[in-house]
């Protein structure tokens, strides 16, 4: 058996292939030139991003600060004021207390009074009952009694 092939075709085979090759050869290198050049534009659209972020964060971090002193100023003022009112209650609260004691202190003299006065008082009814019973120590004890108590009465 023997196979007769051509020259011809063995030779247009053979340029086939290496056409073929030639042509994957260039659809690879075309395809590995387009990767590096969207590598190259996503590493820069990632670098753009990266920027941004940081730029945004940078922001942020501003307006937190900001807004960090408005709240703080606000707390110190807040502060000061509470600490203001504090003191004026207490201010206040020490006045009742004064006022309290005061106030304790004019009872305390108006029971002592109220006390000296009902036992005048009942010295006074005493010597009434005696002077109206007609007793013989009216003359020495009643009558001397009885001015005490009214220059007693007219000095207080």
């Amino acid at each position: 058996m023997n196979i007769n092939i051509s020259p011809v075709w063995i030779s247009s085979s053979l340029l086939f292939v290496i056409g073929a090759l030639l042509i994957v050869i260039g659809v690879l290198v075309l395809l590995l030139i387009e990767s590096k050049k969207a590598r190259a534009q996503l590493a820069a659209t990632l670098n753009t991003s990266v920027a941004r972020q940081n730029a945004r964060i940078k922001e942020h971090r501003a307006e937190i600060e900001a807004i960090d002193k408005q709240y703080l100023g606000k707390m110190a003022t807040a502060s000061k004021d509470h600490h203001h009112e504090l003191e004026n209650l207490r201010v206040i609260l020490s006045i009742a207390d004064q006022d309290l004691h005061e106030a304790l202190k004019a009872n305390s003299k108006g029971y002592t009074v109220d006390i000296h006065m009902q036992s005048q008082n009942d010295h006074t009814t005493a010597l009434i009952t005696s002077c109206a019973a007609g007793n013989d120590l009216r003359d020495n004890v009643v009558c001397p009694s009885i001015r005490a108590h009214h220059s007693q009465k007219s000095a207080l």
